[in-house]
């Protein structure tokens, strides 16, 4: 039997884990919580918020920052991204080299398109380790935003 192709499928598997464990592309891990927990992943220790509470904040003029850390962000943000969203890396927020605005109140909104949110998740740990005390990661992110009809908008502006 030819087993050629298992060193292939390994790596395959742990390139498509990393956006689950939302460390993939960082060397930086994000600060852990004073409630870390070793067997929990980030998503299950950010803060978030759904995507019709955010919706709904829009509607109502809320001043959100809204972050789009999505892998490869600069080539999907052209094509479409959450209508008011700025693109950020996620390997520029988890490695601490993205300046956020200087309010540690200020509301701020992560999102990604990991199916566990693990990219965002890690990105709101980094800001929190901050002490930035309203940042949250869109649950379902990107995928439920679309999947859902709500307002999305293409470009760099």
């Amino acid at each position: 039997m030819n087993f050629k192709f298992i060193p292939a499928l390994l790596l395959m598997i742990l390139v498509l884990s990393g956006c689950a464990s939302g460390t993939a592309d960082s060397n930086t891990p994000p600060t852990p919580t004073p409630s870390d927990n070793s067997t929990s992943a980030p998503s299950d220790k950010a803060p978030r918020i759904s995507i019709e509470e955010l919706l709904q904040k829009m509607n109502s003029g809320s001043d959100i920052l809204i972050v789009d850390a999505r892998r490869d962000v600069e080539e999907q943000f052209k094509i479409a991204h959450i209508k008011g969203a700025i693109a950020v890396p996620p390997d520029k927020i988890t490695a601490g080299q993205w300046t956020p605005p200087p309010d540690l109140n200020r509301e701020i909104v992560i999102y990604c398109s990991c199916p566990n949110d693990g990219t965002s998740a890690s990105a709101v740990l980094v800001l929190v380790s901050k002490g930035y005390t309203n940042v949250r990661a869109l649950k379902g992110g990107w995928n439920a935003w679309q999947a859902a009809g709500y307002p999305v908008e293409s470009g760099t502006d």
